[in-house]
């Protein structure tokens, strides 16, 4: 999974969800073997500063009509391949060896 920012309201919400539909479980699982990407820790371990998703998008150039979920989910991913420029299968093989 990867996200942006999940953090108070987001985070309850996704809680929320997975509780109600008897997916609460998967959540930590994913969690705790660390197949979860956070697209503003992977900037500041690149050493970027910029935290906001709509800043970023401006930087970049990404369309984003701000807090929809589609545009914001949309901008999150191309943010995620700009960082990650083409390496993400390095990010994310931890996930498919546990996975496979």
């Amino acid at each position: 999974m990867i996200y942006h920012a999940l953090k108070g309201f987001d985070w309850h919400f996704f809680d929320y969800t997975f509780r109600k539909t008897g997916l609460e479980k998967s959540i930590y699982k994913m969690f705790n073997h660390k197949c979860t990407l956070s697209t503003i820790e992977t900037a500041r371990k690149l050493g970027h500063r910029n935290n906001k998703l709509n800043e970023w998008a401006k930087t970049l150039g990404i369309e984003l009509d701000h807090h929809n979920a589609l545009s914001d989910t949309k901008a999150c991913a191309k943010l995620y391949f700009y960082l990650t420029k083409g390496k993400e299968h390095e990010i994310f093989d931890p996930f498919f060896q546990y996975y496979n």
